[in-house]
């Protein structure tokens, strides 16, 4: 009898794990990850992207955001091929990154075209405006379906 009451909660928590929270993070109990931002590829071409929290001050040191080809090669879950998306997933909901992890509340993506990395330098890509730069606000993300769309 007591090995059916405590299947019976766990049972419980496992179902009760599962729901999305009040703001809709998907993440749960077992799982704490969010996947609801959604790279969106538009062009014919192969992107790579990033990020960063530190914007405005990140605007100094663009050039670090240009990933290498190792990167791009060695890590594929940024790029994102022709026409196509990506989830991107964090550790926690998007809603407790913002409040805790971005202060100026303004998430900054950069898109690159891959053959562009391929052909110049970090500086090149950046004195040329070879790049696509958006800023984001948790609620403009929410507005915009999580969707980061390129171009």
């Amino acid at each position: 009898m007591r090995i059916v009451y405590l299947f019976s909660i766990l049972c419980l928590i496992l179902v009760s794990s599962c729901r999305r929270n009040k703001d809709g993070c998907p993440a749960t109990f077992l799982d704490k990850g969010d996947d609801r931002l959604t790279i969106v590829n538009n062009s014919s071409e192969r992107i790579t992207f990033t990020y960063g929290f530190e914007y405005p001050d990140d605007t100094s040191y663009l050039q670090t955001f240009v990933r290498t080809v190792p990167q791009i090669d060695g890590n594929p879950a940024y790029n994102v091929g022709p026409n196509g998306t990506k989830k991107f997933r964090t550790n926690s909901c998007w809603e407790s990154v913002f409040e805790v992890s971005i202060p100026s509340g303004k998430l900054h993506f950069v898109i690159f075209n891959i053959d562009s990395i391929k052909a110049y330098p970090a500086a090149e890509i950046i004195s040329r405006g070879l790049y696509k730069s958006y800023l984001y606000t948790l609620d403009q993300l929410k507005d915009n379906n999580w969707r980061v769309e390129y171009p």
